[in-house]
This record gives C-alpha cells, sequence and structure tokens, in this order.
C-alpha cells in the first residue's frame, strides 16, 4: 500500500472500501482481521530479527481505522476499543520478541502509570472503564519504550502518514455516505452526530482534521498520497468541509495549528535533499503554503457556514443558544463546552486524594455529586491528576518532557518538524478528547523515535 506508483489504486480501493463498509459491514471484519493476521505475521517475524518497520507500518494502518469500526459497528467481532487493546499488548508482546533495549523513559512512565489500576475510591469502576481511561495511557508509556529505541527515517515516517491517512480516507467516505440531505439536518450551535455515521462528534472532527494535516502533508512534500497533488488538495478540501460539519472545534483548529507548526519548523539533518534545503531563505515560500493552506481552509468554512445559515461562525466564536437569547453569559465553561468545569472539579478529587488519585476510571464517579452527571474525562491532564495523583503529575511531566527532547534534538533528526508535528497532535488532543482515539498514544508513541538519533559528541565521525 506504501507504493508511491500505486498510490491512486489505493486511493480507489479505499473509497470502495468505506463505501461498501457503510452498507455492509462484514466487508470491512473481513478486511481488517485479513490485513491484521497476515501483516503481523510477519512483523512479529521481523521484529525477532531487530526490524520493527513492518510492525510499525502495520500499527498505523490498522490503527487508522479505528473509526471506521465505530461507524459500522463492528463489535463484538471487533471490539470497539480494539486500539487500546493493542496499545498494552501487541506493544508489549512486541518490546518484549524484539531485539534491542526498552527505552528508559517508557519504563519510568509505565512505573507511574502501574499504580492507578490497584485501587478504586468510588467503588463503581468495572472493566469498560478502566479500557476506556487507563489502557491507552499505559500503552502510550509501552510505546514510547517501544520507539524510542527505534530510528525514523524520511522513507518510514512517509509511508506510516500514507497507511494511516488511508484509513482517514475510508471513514470520511462512510461518514460522507451516511450524512443526511442538507435540508434534513437540523443544525444548532452544538456538535452534530448527523455528519459523523452516528460517532462521537469530537472523535469525528478529530480523525478529520488528522486527514487535512496528512493531505496536506503529502501535498507539502509532494508525497502524492492521492496519486495526483491535485487530489491532494481535494482531499484537504474534502476532509475540512466534513470536519467543519460536524461542528466539534478541537479535532479541526489542531490539525491547522499543525499545519502551521509543520511549515514552520526546522527539519533536521537526516531528511532528503529537498527537505534539507528548506533554510532561512525559503522563508518567503514558507509563507506562500501557509497562505495556500488558509485560503483551502477559509473557502471550507464559508462554504460550511453558508449551507448552515451563518450558525458555523457563531459556534467557533463560542456561541450558545442561551448566549444568544440572553439567558446565559458567556464563559471559559461555555466556550469549551464544559470542559473547564470537569477541569476544575478533577482538581478538586485530586485536593482529596493528592498522593494516588482516585484510581484509574473513578473521576467521572467522584464528580458525579459535583456535575449531578455523569460526565466522561476529556483533559486528559486533569484526568491523570485525579486518578493517579502525583504519579499522574509525573507521569504527565514525562510526557512533557519527550516534547522538550525532541525539540533540542531537531537538528539531528530526520523529518523533526514532521515528529513535532505528530507529537503535537497527540498533545493537544489529549486537552479535547483525552486518549479516547488511537491519536494520542500512537502519535505521541512514534515521535519517541526522535530519541533514538544520538547527538554526536567530539571526535566522532
Amino acid at each position: 500500500m506504501t507504493d508511491p506508483g500505486k498510490a491512486l489504486k489505493w486511493l480507489v480501493f479505499h473509497i470502495a472500501l468505506g463505501a461498501a463498509s457503510s452498507f455492509v459491514k462484514y466487508i470491512f471484519i473481513a478486511f481488517f482481521w485479513t490485513v491484521a493476521y497476515v501483516n503481523l505475521k510477519a512483523a512479529f517475524r521481523d521484529l525477532k530479527k531487530g526490524d520493527a518497520e513492518t510492525f510499525t507500518l502495520t500499527m498505523a494502518y490498522l490503527l487508522g481505522n479505528e473509526l471506521i469500526n465505530r461507524i459500522v459497528q463492528g463489535s463484538p467481532f471487533i471490539p470497539v476499543e480494539f486500539s487500546k487493546y493493542f496499545c498494552v499488548f501487541l506493544w508489549g508482546y512486541a518490546a518484549m520478541i524484539r531485539k534491542g533495549a526498552f527505552h528508559g523513559l517508557g519504563l519510568a512512565m509505565v512505573i507511574m502509570a502501574l499504580p492507578g489500576a490497584l485501587y478504586d475510591q468510588s467503588d463503581m469502576v468495572v472493566w469498560a472503564d478502566i479500557v476506556n481511561c487507563y489502557l491507552a495511557p499505559l500503552g502510550l508509556a509501552i510505546g514510547i519504550g517501544f520507539w524510542g529505541n527505534t530510528r525514523p527515517s524520511s522513507t518510514l515516517n512517509a509511508k506510516t502518514m500514507h497507511l494511516i491517512w488511508l484509513g482517514c480516507v475510508a471513514v470520511l467516505i462512510c461518514m460522507y455516505i451516511r450524512t443526511p440531505k442538507f435540508e434534513d439536518i437540523n443544525f444548532s450551535l452544538a456538535a452534530t452526530k448527523q455528519t459523523t455515521g452516528g460517532v462521537s462528534s469530537n472523535q469525528a472532527a478529530t480523525i478529520l482534521g488528522l486527514g487535512m494535516f496528512l493531505s496536506f502533508f503529502s501535498f507539502y512534500r509532494k508525497k502524492n498520497f492521492a496519486g495526483r497533488r491535485i487530489f491532494d488538495i481535494l482531499a484537504i478540501m474534502a476532509f475540512a468541509l466534513q470536519g467543519l460539519l460536524t461542528f466539534s472545534r478541537g479535532g479541526m483548529l489542531v490539525g491547522i495549528l499543525a499545519i502551521i507548526l509543520l511549515i514552520l519548523s526546522p527539519s533536521g539533518e537526516g531528511d532528503t535533499a529537498e527537505q534539507k534545503a528548506k533554510t532561512r531563505n525559503q522563508f518567503v515560500k514558507n509563507l506562500g503554503y501557509i497562505a495556500m493552506g488558509a485560503i483551502f481552509l477559509v473557502l471550507a468554512f464559508f462554504v460550511v457556514d453558508g449551507l448552515t445559515g451563518g450558525l458555523l461562525s457563531l459556534r467557533y466564536r463560542g456561541e450558545t443558544a442561551g448566549t444568544l437569547s440572553g439567558t446565559a453569559d458567556k464563559s471559559l465553561n461555555k466556550v469549551t463546552t464544559g470542559r473547564s468545569d470537569v477541569v476544575e472539579y478533577d482538581l478538586q478529587i485530586w485536593e482529596k486524594y493528592p498522593v494516588f488519585g482516585g484510581g484509574a476510571g473513578s473521576s467521572m464517579y467522584l464528580r458525579l455529586p459535583m456535575e449531578g452527571v455523569l460526565i466522561a474525562p476529556h483533559v486528559e491532564f486533569s484526568r491523570l491528576l485525579a486518578e493517579q495523583g502525583v504519579f499522574g503529575l509525573v507521569f504527565f511531566i514525562l510526557i512533557l518532557f519527550l516534547g522538550l527532547m525532541i525539540w533540542l534534538r531537531r537538528k539531528i533528526v530526520p523529518d523533526s518538524d514532521l515528529l513535532m508535528a505528530l507529537y503535537f497532535i497527540g498533545l493537544t488532543t489529549s486537552f479535547h478528547a483525552a486518549m479516547r482515539t488511537f491519536v494520542t498514544p500512537f502519535f505521541i508513541a512514534i515521535s519517541a523515535m526522535a530519541l533514538a538519533v544520538q547527538p554526536k559528541h567530539k571526535g566522532q565521525t
């Protein structure tokens, strides 16, 4: 699937896959497990020889299909949260059988994560809560340990992004087919599931914003994921349009900011000749790419705003029915759709259980007396504090430390601008969608490949 000469054929295939799966879910289920069986078998064989490339590419492709599984309701044949199981069990197994050390940063994070699963101050946590709130952070730690000792290369990075993008394409098509006619959609000043295929609008916007970013990456780097550069441009527009129609802002804003970061970040000396040429003297050219991307996005925004009668622009200004009618004041909590209150209550839980927290999966139950309703975690940082206390705080500090290390090594790491952008997407996604999707654990984990590139000391050649 990563052969550039066959990119257009694979694009057509995944358009067909998304379309067929939206009508007959068993097509997707059979395809998913066939790909998993064939490629994981080869990946584990290569891992025993010390080669992690096949495993990385297989994970990228399988995890990239996470949301389409939720749309077509592939459970129980494919678990709804299969990505979280993969993060812990497949990544853990890969780390055990692979020749090579487990990176120390990942080991430290695993140690910080373990205590949270040993207690429950709410006495209400069930296995589903552990899966939703605990497995992804634990998997992230294992992933950093695994990919922290995997050297990045421009070829591997491009192939990985291409495979994730193909999954995003299938998701986009499935959502588009399941979106009603515009005249049948009841748009309001809240996020909607009518344009997402029935899944969470927050998760949908996360994947669509990611697809938009990866389409731009392909166009910017001339990777031709869609087979032709013009098709990459059309893909940017398609992801932007469908993403804006969800009325969920977080995923789209993260995608836009990641595009800007990709353009403005310096790339390492290990890149291709084209990437090495991107220096200060090309700053004007980079601004041109930003302007081009801005034109695409502004055009998409005005199209959707027109289709929704101006509601989209009100939504992005943080307006609600209450603020427009005068029955409610615009506040941080209104603008963030309740997330600031969640953070505030999580901090109160941390104050009550400062060392160990309330236990993995307990925060929404411990917030119940304060909020009056069960609200799942949306901000991973405050969830870590509420559920894992000081250990959660150290865990998050280590995530930030990884970002600092990627930045400090930016001049020596191949595709450092891409790895920095992936880290940024993973981190910022955790502030509006916690770790509900594969995006945060996988993107932060593979960005840790920057750790495998060691600075040269004096006397080395």
